[in-house]
């Protein structure tokens, strides 16, 4: 997992007319920036935790994510939100931007993304946390993944669906990299 990808940025006053309105759509109809399931942290400029009463992971200024504000699928403080969450961007969104999906294919793949977490959540022992931190804890070494045969679990199958649809249309959730400011 990771914080967000700077290339994965833009400002809000970037986007036009009928392209924000779908873009605000979709976002509302996602939330996977904020869930856990892209990033396990967000980078916060000086202050904002503060302004916004965020609980932080260290001195670092990094909002831990499952976001707190958080409301299903929507911000809770979208109009105070850190500065690297409104520039954000995903893949999808992008595309759907470019004009290289639709409204509903977007929104489609959305709900792929959420059949095969619920699959991964389903098939995995130990229910505490994030899809990501329950695959970790039951193959810390990821052993089980490089096996090959019928004694692989089928959690291995899915995650591994679900880790290729994550990072095709949103991000990538294993490297790690900062959000430039401005």
């Amino acid at each position: 997992m990771s914080a967000m990808s700077a290339g994965e940025t833009t400002r809000e006053s970037d986007r036009e007319g009928g392209a924000t309105s779908s873009a605000s759509d979709l976002c509302r109809s996602c939330g996977f920036c904020c869930d856990g399931l892209l990033y396990n942290w967000v980078p916060l400029e000086a202050g904002e935790a503060k302004r916004i009463h965020l609980d932080v992971i260290d001195e670092s200024a990094q909002l831990a994510q499952p976001c707190e504000h958080l409301r299903g699928t929507v911000c809770g403080v979208y109009d105070v939100r850190p500065s690297a969450c409104s520039r954000y961007r995903c893949k999808l969104l992008m595309k759907l931007d470019d004009g290289e999906v639709s409204l509903d294919d977007a929104r489609a793949r959305i709900a792929k993304v959420r059949r095969l977490i619920e699959q991964v959540e389903r098939e995995l022992p130990d229910g505490r946390g994030s899809v990501w931190e329950r695959i970790t804890r039951a193959d810390p070494e990821g052993a089980i993944r490089r096996r090959a045969g019928a004694d692989v679990p089928a959690w291995v199958f899915s995650a591994g669906a679900l880790r290729g649809r994550v990072t095709q249309d949103f991000a990538n959730p294993w490297i790690a990299v900062d959000v430039e400011p401005g």
